[in-house]
């Protein structure tokens, strides 16, 4: 390892603590997490964007491809579903010390990450 990485990896457990302590000790979905003053006050411009309201080919979409396996419908607010079982995901752990391996009992939790 060198010096800029050994340096990387410092910055990133200070960041990974400081986050842990700011976030993970509320106990609250990420949804429900307070956002920053500064975030409160931004808007967006919709005819900034640039879409073709009139396109009659795309649409918005109602389902979503999940690895052509995995009902949309049914997964859509489950973030922490076990794909590969019916079991879920327990919210309990802080995201960094989950070991990245499949678990019988869950599943793999990489599946989650990608999608």
């Amino acid at each position: 390892m060198n010096s800029a990485e050994i340096a990387w990896r410092i910055t990133n457990r200070v960041q990974i603590q400081y986050e842990k302590k700011k976030y993970y000790t509320l106990h609250s979905p990420v949804t429900e997490i307070p956002l920053h003053a500064d975030l409160k006050t931004l808007h967006i411009d919709i005819s900034k964007l640039p879409i073709n309201w009139s396109n009659s080919k795309w649409t918005e979409f109602s389902e979503l491809d999940l690895f052509s396996v995995f009902d949309y419908e049914k997964y859509k607010k489950r973030w922490n579903a076990g794909f590969q079982t019916e079991n879920q995901w327990p919210e309990e752990p802080y995201s960094p010390t989950i070991k990245i391996s499949q678990r019988v009992d869950i599943g793999d939790i990489r599946t989650n990450w990608e999608m």
